[in-house]
C-alpha cells in the first residue's frame, strides 16, 4: 500500500515521502537493536550468575556487605558485595536491598559497568526509576560517560515497559486486612474483659471458629501459591506489602494442617530464588513454639540464648536453610532499630 502511495504521489514526493519513511524505520530499527543489546547482556549475565545460594552462603555474605553499608564501611561493603556478584546474581531481597546497595557504591566508587548493570536490574524487574540514583554521591560521573545517551533512552524504554503485578498484591493486601480486622477485634474485645476469666473464655470460643477458618483458607492458599512456582514481576514497593502480609500467613499457619506441606515448600523455594529462608526459619520456630519446644533458628528477636536449641550451633543451623549468621542479623536488626 505504501508503494502504491509513493507511485500515486509522483516522482517529487516518492524522494521526499522515501526520506521521510527511511527515518521512521532508522529510528524504529535504532530503538529495537537497543532493547536487542540489553536483552542479551542479561541473558548471559543470568546464566553466568546462577549459584546454590546455601552452599555460597548468599544471605549470609550479603547480610555483612549490608552490615558494613550501614556502619560507614562503604569500601569495604562494595568489595564484598562485587565479590558475591561475581559469584552470584544479586536480588534485591526485601530484608537487605542488596542490588540497590551495590548500585549506590558502584557510583561512589566510578565502577560504570557495574553500576550501570546493577541500575539496569533494579528498574527493568523491581521498577526503580533512573530518578531513584540522582542524589547519589558522583551521579555525575554517570552523566559524563561516553555511553551515557545511549543508558538513558534504555532505562527509559525499561521504565515505560515494567508493569507490577497489582493483582498478585491487591490478593495479599485483602488476605492481610481481613485477617488483621478480626484479631484487632478480638483484641478489642478481651481488652475490657481482663479480670473475667469467664468471660475471656466465651470471647475466645467465639472468635476462634473464625480465625480458624481465616487461617485454614489463607494457608492453603499459600500452599497452591507455592505449587505454581510463580516469579510474579512485583516493584520494591509492592514485594515489600507481599513479603509482610506472606510472612504473617506463614506464622498462622505453623498450627495448621499443612503445615508439614508447607514447610516442605518454603524449603524448596529457598533454591529456587522463589522465597527468602526467613519464611522457612519463621514457620519452623513458631510451630516450637506452639509446642513449648526450644526454637531452632532464632527467628524471634525477643528471645535469649537459653531459649534456642543447641546454641553454640544455631549458625549450622542456620547456613544450612541460607540464614545469614545469627549475630550478622542481630547487629544488623539492632542497628536498623537504633538509626530509626
Amino acid at each position: 500500500n505504501i508503494v502504491m502511495i509513493m507511485i500515486n504521489l509522483g516522482n517529487g514526493c516518492v524522494f521526499r515521502t522515501h526520506s521521510y519513511l527511511k527515518n521512521i524505520i532508522m529510528r524504529f530499527l535504532k530503538k529495537i537493536s537497543i532493547l536487542l543489546i540489553f536483552i542479551a547482556q542479561n541473558a548471559v549475565g543470568f546464566g553466568q550468575h546462577s549459584c546454590d545460594i546455601i552452599e555460597e552462603k548468599y544471605y549470609d555474605n550479603v547480610a555483612k556487605a549490608v552490615l558494613n553499608y550501614k556502619k560507614g564501611n562503604f569500601y569495604e561493603s562494595y568489595i564484598q558485595l562485587k565479590t558475591m556478584s561475581e559469584r552470584c546474581e544479586l536480588s534485591n531481597s526485601t530484608e537487605y536491598s542488596e542490588l540497590y546497595v551495590f548500585a549506590k557504591l558502584s557510583i561512589r566508587y566510578k565502577d560504570y559497568d557495574n553500576a550501570t548493570s546493577s541500575i539496569k536490574k533494579l528498574v527493568s524487574t523491581y521498577g526503580y526509576k533512573l530518578s531513584n540514583f540522582t542524589k547519589i554521591p558522583h551521579y555525575q560521573f554517570l552523566r559524563k560517560h561516553k555511553n551515557w545517551r545511549e543508558f538513558k533512552k534504555q532505562m527509559s524504554y525499561l521504565e515505560h515497559d515494567f508493569v507490577s503485578d497489582t493483582a498478585l498484591v491487591i490478593t495479599f493486601q485483602q488476605m492481610g486486612f481481613l485477617d488483621q480486622f478480626i484479631r484487632i477485634r478480638y483484641l478489642d474485645s478481651c481488652k475490657n474483659r481482663q479480670h473475667d476469666s469467664a468471660e475471656l473464655k466465651k470471647i475466645q470460643l467465639s472468635f476462634a471458629p473464625l480465625m480458624d477458618s481465616i487461617d485454614s483458607c489463607n494457608c492453603h492458599f499459600l500452599v497452591d501459591y507455592l505449587q505454581q512456582g510463580r516469579k510474579p514481576v512485583l516493584s520494591q514497593s509492592h514485594q515489600q506489602q507481599v513479603y509482610f502480609v506472606f510472612l504473617s500467613i506463614v506464622l498462622h499457619c505453623a498450627t495448621q494442617s499443612v503445615s508439614e506441606e508447607l514447610s516442605l515448600l518454603l524449603k524448596n523455594a529457598i533454591c529456587s530464588y522463589q522465597l527468602s529462608p526467613v519464611f522457612y526459619a519463621a514457620l519452623i520456630d513458631r510451630k516450637r513454639m506452639s509446642q513449648n519446644r526450644l526454637f531452632v533458628y532464632g527467628f524471634y528477636d525477643n528471645i535469649t540464648e537459653k531459649q534456642i536449641e543447641d546454641f553454640p550451633n544455631i549458625d549450622k543451623q542456620r547456613f544450612s536453610i541460607g540464614l545469614p549468621a545469627y549475630s550478622t542479623e542481630k547487629e544488623l536488626k539492632n542497628l536498623k532499630t537504633h538509626n530509626h
